[in-house]
């Protein structure tokens, strides 16, 4: 999954302010849940999390830190290397987390 934090970082960016207009309804990163308010420096693997106000029986424990593949660059348009979306995401531990349910 990926923080909507995140994605306002990476908007904060000059390189990459044009790539997220519409992120919630075509995620950048192919995750299937965005949350709001989590800072992904203080998840740790094992966290679990539950949707709140009961709206869902989901619970889904922290898997692993994802490492973004070259398509992240490749579907923004920004360039391969030290100078890409990829690169910038995995460095400022903004590229989301893998979780099993």
């Amino acid at each position: 999954f990926q923080a909507m934090e995140h994605y306002d970082k990476l908007a904060q960016e000059p390189r990459f302010a044009s790539c997220f207009d519409d992120y919630l309804t075509s995620p950048y990163f192919g995750e299937q849940v965005i949350v709001k308010g989590y800072d992904s420096s203080q998840l740790a693997v094992g966290d679990v999390f539950e949707v709140e106000n009961d709206l869902s029986p989901l619970v889904v424990e922290i898997t692993s830190p994802r490492k973004p593949c070259y398509y992240v660059n490749k579907r923004n348009g920004t360039s391969m290397g030290p100078q890409g979306m990829t690169r910038h995401t995995l460095t400022e531990g903004l590229a989301g987390w893998f979780a099993r349910v």
